[in-house]
């Protein structure tokens, strides 16, 4: 029996995820208002995301588990899968994973902050019935300084279960749970405020340096196209990793469109004589860390920076980097006007040159892999083993690349 029939028929974890022949079908009842009442919140895992990439993204493989409280309310979900590769001379070890497509970079599954231990327990209990392999669960980009992790860990305790940490690493963020009185010079410091002005000093000797932004979805709809062909332009073509080279527009188009219906979208843009040169597209989650960072309720906004485009051409002069201060700068303005708070994950990786330079604060996460039969399992060590190995490897290959890349984009 495979995961998603087993899902479908258990008590308790439903909804089988479907392919793009089968649109909207994944979503359940209360889903909408599991996400809105999430412990920690994970904008990859609210509806829009999530059913844009069962819709465009997923494979058949991939379902949707959930765990319901006696009275059939959803109190937990994740995405899942089981993992196809194997691991040399134990190949029939495939572990189970919360599952991520190329543009998710949060992993927390949803549980109801009114009983998270409770909804966490159901979940682990869900997903340990799940047939075709190991109990063994891959978790991967969980916020490590988030009450989920901390419910997460209770709830190993609780049931004898093991977690192991087997990855830590950070990316540039900030967080501003006040904002009054702060200014752009606050928040980035001396030292970027000078390139960001030396940038834009390069920027303008090719023309008229301008700064827009598109907010609205009729907007955004209008220069989506042009973000499409800017971020295919340069290197990502090449490299066969820009959204209109491998499909994915139809996705992207999808998610940021539903998204400017609630305001949760933007499209960030630095033009040279009215022709876009750096454009980002931007993604917000309401209270993605109300419980994390201290705040209240309704009191923070966590803009991303999701996908950018910059024009080769003129990458000396730095544009991407003139467009992520505008879009602080825009952001903070914004928050000052409303009084709300301000959180800003950059997405990026570690050694994000334009990231790493503007945004000095640090969010730190976690890779996890879990047993979850209680007691233990005989598969959980060399699984766990293999997994180091595995990411070392893929750390190695990445760093291959990375040195390529730049030799033959200088300046990237």
């Amino acid at each position: 029996m495979s995961i998603t029939d087993a899902i479908t028929s258990s008590n308790m974890v439903s909804d089988k995820v479907v392919s793009s022949d089968r649109p909207h079908a994944a979503i359940p009842a209360g889903y909408d208002d599991l996400a809105q009442n999430a412990l920690t919140g994970n904008v990859f895992f609210n509806r829009p995301l999530l059913e844009a990439a069962f819709n465009h993204l997923a494979p058949p493989s991939v379902a949707l588990a959930t765990a319901r409280n006696s009275t059939g309310a959803l109190i937990a979900a994740a995405p899942v899968q089981r993992e196809r590769w194997g691991y040399g001379p134990i190949s029939a070890f495939q572990p189970l994973s919360v599952w991520h497509h190329p543009y998710s970079m949060l992993g927390m599954p949803l549980i109801d902050k009114d009983k998270p231990l409770e909804a966490a327990c159901a979940l682990m209990d869900a997903l340990t019935a799940l047939p075709s392999g190991p109990p063994i669960l891959l978790m991967n980009r969980i916020d490590a300084n988030s009450s989920f992790l901390n419910v997460l860990e209770e709830a190993i305790s609780a049931t004898g279960r093991t977690l192991r940490v087997l990855n830590r690493y950070q990316r540039a963020a900030l967080d501003l749970p006040e904002t009054a009185g702060l200014t752009q010079r606050d928040l980035l410091g001396s030292n970027s405020m000078r390139t960001i002005k030396t940038s834009h000093r390069k920027l303008s000797e090719h023309g008229t340096v301008r700064y827009k932004q598109a907010a609205t979805r009729s907007e955004i709809d209008d220069q989506l196209g042009m973000f499409f062909a800017l971020e295919a332009s340069g290197w990502k073509k090449s490299a066969g990793t820009a959204l209109l080279t491998i499909g994915h527009t139809p996705f992207v188009r999808d998610v940021v469109l539903e998204l400017a219906e609630a305001d949760k979208a933007r499209l960030y843009s630095v033009c040279l004589d009215g022709k876009p040169v750096a454009s980002t597209l931007a993604i917000c989650q309401t209270d993605v860390c109300k419980d994390d960072v201290g705040k209240k309720p309704g009191n923070t906004r966590t803009w991303m920076p999701w996908k950018i485009g910059v024009d080769d051409t003129y990458r000396a002069a730095g544009p991407g980097t003139l467009n992520l201060a505008a879009m602080t700068k825009d952001l903070l303005t914004e928050t000052q006007e409303t009084g709300t708070g301000l959180y800003l994950d950059s997405l990026a990786d570690s050694d994000s040159v334009i990231a790493n330079r503007l945004w000095r604060q640090k969010k730190e996460l976690v890779d996890l892999v879990i047993d979850l039969k209680p007691g233990g399992s005989t598969a959980f060590k060399p699984i766990f083993l293999a997994e180091i190995a595995r990411q070392s490897a893929r750390k190695a290959a990445k760093r291959a690349r990375a040195t390529l890349s730049s030799q033959k984009h200088p300046g990237r």
